[in-house]
């Protein structure tokens, strides 16, 4: 099949409007309610109750019926996560600012531009500093001017905000365009030059990486339908365009993170001329973008507001990040903290280690199996037999490693194992050259609020050596925060 002619086509009334609901209650930082959404987007009350309860099956919105209030939904991290991993940018950009990071005592951030917007993607945070969460996504309006003047050092003092002062550097790539910036924080103005110089090197090699202006040529691949298809008339809210239009972007995915109008009418099933108009919305609004070259689309940062209105409004992970940069501090590994979603677990923070001996590009919104994972491990302890029964029978494992453990009693006896210890390990279960070590993080006599992960390079480490040397840090953190809860 020939990839078929595109011609001009009109954008979808209804995802115009969804789309700004969704911009606003992402931008927001206070608590809105569908009274708010009416006033803030100038759509009638029957309308934004349509659109949030269509934003409510694409989990990218979550309301609160007890107290009325409209919040980002977890299901913006499936988004985040394919735009990070399928970008080459931050492959090729994280392991210098591990490297970077190693080498001063500031935390160090990434950044991509977006029209005249930097866009924040990743910290590496410092050995002393990092207590404020770095949201994926947040926006620095305004400040690619002043990196395009950095020359002759290569950096520039700036640009600051209200959390943090820092020096920047651009990094650029095919024929000179500015991609986005490296930046660390400014801790005083002693060593203001040596740190500027360092920072201007490690701009310079990432942009010596020949990058390409688009993600890569990986097309043609097809992502799993993640969002459930609510018919007319079971639901006579939803609004069917809206939900295509984000089964159109579950088809990228990091194998498939380019892809052509016929490639998204095969992985969608969609005609050409919805394709059509569902890419002229999406393309308008920054949820896609379109490289004029190879006529292929590929996720926008647009889809990174809507992770970063998850993160910043979502008051756990607030709680929770500073505890895992502490714990980080402590370690010198990678740590992260998870939730159960489905089968799976979901990755919702992850800060970097401290050295690039053991650096494994880590990004919000990845999903592994629960069986297989520490994390998950730790999460299934924490449920009662009949419940544990019922997800083993719905959920069989499947083998991601060679070392991926598929028999059910095995598995089962590790749970059991988690729950009398309270710690659960994993040995390349689902990540080659992996050992982990997880805890179930519970507040109160609440349910687990999620897992914290402390992820270790092999064969440095070994179970028993995370045991003696990285369990003590973790059984303090988990009682500390229960006690903190009562």
């Amino acid at each position: 099949m020939t990839d078929v002619i595109e011609k001009p086509a009109k954008s979808i009334a209804t995802l115009d409007k969804a789309l700004r609901v969704m911009a606003t209650i992402s931008r927001t930082t206070e608590d809105l309610r569908i009274a708010d959404l009416v006033r803030l987007t100038g759509i009638d009350r029957s309308g934004v109750q349509r659109l949030i309860r269509t934003l409510e099956v694409t989990g990218l919105v979550a309301a609160r019926s007890a107290s009325g209030r409209v919040l980002p939904g977890i299901g913006a991290m499936r988004y985040g996560y394919a735009f990070l991993a399928g970008n080459p940018l931050i492959d090729a950009a994280m392991p210098l600012l591990v490297d970077l990071n190693s080498g001063i005592a500031a935390g160090c951030d990434l950044w991509l531009a977006d029209e005249g917007d930097l866009v924040h993607v990743a910290r590496v945070p410092s050995a002393e500093g990092g207590e404020t969460m770095a949201a994926t996504g947040r926006r620095m309006s305004g400040a690619i001017g002043p990196l395009l003047a950095a020359a002759p050092e290569g950096w520039v003092d700036g640009p600051d905000d209200p959390l943090t002062r820092r020096i920047s550097a651009p990094i650029f790539g095919e024929g000179g365009s500015l991609l986005g910036a490296v930046s660390i924080d400014r801790l005083g103005d002693s060593d203001l030059a040596r740190l500027g110089t360092a920072l201007a090197r490690t701009a310079r090699d990432i942009s010596g990486t020949g990058l390409p202006l688009t993600p890569g040529d990986r097309t043609g691949g097809q992502a799993a339908t993640l969002v459930p298809r609510a018919e007319p008339e079971t639901d006579p809210l939803v609004i069917d365009a809206v939900i295509r239009a984000f089964q159109l972007l579950d088809c990228f995915s990091p194998q498939a993170s380019a892809l052509t109008l016929t490639d998204l009418h095969r992985a969608s099933g969609f005609g050409i001329s919805m394709v059509q108009r569902l890419t002229d919305t999406l393309l308008a609004a920054g949820y896609l973008r379109r490289d004029k070259v190879s006529k292929t689309f590929s996720l926008g940062t647009r889809v990174l507001d809507l992770v970063h209105g998850y993160q910043s409004r979502t008051a756990v992970l607030k709680f929770i990040w500073p505890r895992l940069v502490a714990l980080r501090r402590q370690t010198g590994l990678r740590t992260s903290f998870c939730v159960l979603d489905g089968s799976d677990i979901l990755y919702l923070l992850h800060v970097q280690g401290a050295s690039r001996s053991n650096y494994r590009t880590a990004f919000v919104g990845r999903r592994l199996p629960a069986l297989s994972t520490s994390g998950g491990r730790a999460l299934l302890s924490r449920l009662g037999t009949p419940e544990l029964d019922r997800f083993f029978a719905r959920f069989p494992i499947r083998p991601i490693t060679p070392f991926t453990v598929i028999d059910p009693s095995v598995v089962r006896r590790e749970i059991m194992a988690a729950a009398v210890e309270g710690i659960a390990y994993t040995d390349q279960q689902s990540i080659m050259d992996e050992v982990n070590v997880a805890i179930a993080i519970e507040v109160g006599s609440e349910p687990p609020v999620g897992a914290i992960v402390v992820s270790a390079p092999r064969p440095d480490w070994d179970r028993e050596r995370l045991t003696r040397q990285i369990v003590p840090a973790l059984v303090n953190l988990a009682n500390g925060l229960r006690q903190l809860a009562q």
